[in-house]
């Protein structure tokens, strides 16, 4: 599927799962792995539900949402 493509079926998927955005495609990250960025921002249940349609499609293989994680450090530790 070509980028235009994606975005398009993207966008579309998205309208059905009532995630109220527009969808670009953002850089490559693998030959065939894109990453498709919101117009504006989501709750994590719109990404979560968003990445579920998406990897039903059958031309998807996986569809995750692209999400900050951080280190859960205890605050007594040393820190070299």
């Amino acid at each position: 599927m070509s980028v235009q493509g994606l975005a398009s079926a993207s966008e579309a998927v998205l309208a059905d799962a009532s995630v109220p955005t527009d969808v670009g495609i953002g850089p490559a990250i693998a030959p065939r792995t894109r990453v498709l960025e919101f117009s504006e921002s989501v709750t994590l249940e719109q990404a979560e539900l968003a990445a579920s349609e998406i990897q039903a499609r059958a031309d998807v293989v996986w569809a995750v949402p692209d999400r900050l994680m951080r280190a859960n450090v205890a605050p007594d530790l040393p820190n070299d």
